[in-house]
């Protein structure tokens, strides 16, 4: 039945649930790289004196 769907849904539905896996993917690593590099208490800048 699955199969089925997803013969008539053509390429929109092979593209659709790769996309939302992708953008899905993207969002938790975003947020781990935010969640992991936000907790240096003092920022680094290029200009140090």
């Amino acid at each position: 039945m699955m199969t089925d769907c997803a013969m008539t849904a053509g390429i929109l539905g092979t593209v659709m649930p790769l996309a939302l896996l992708l953008l899905l993917t993207l969002g938790i690593a975003a947020l781990g790289k935010y969640l992991f590099t936000s907790t240096k208490s003092t920022p680094t800048t290029g200009a140090s004196s």
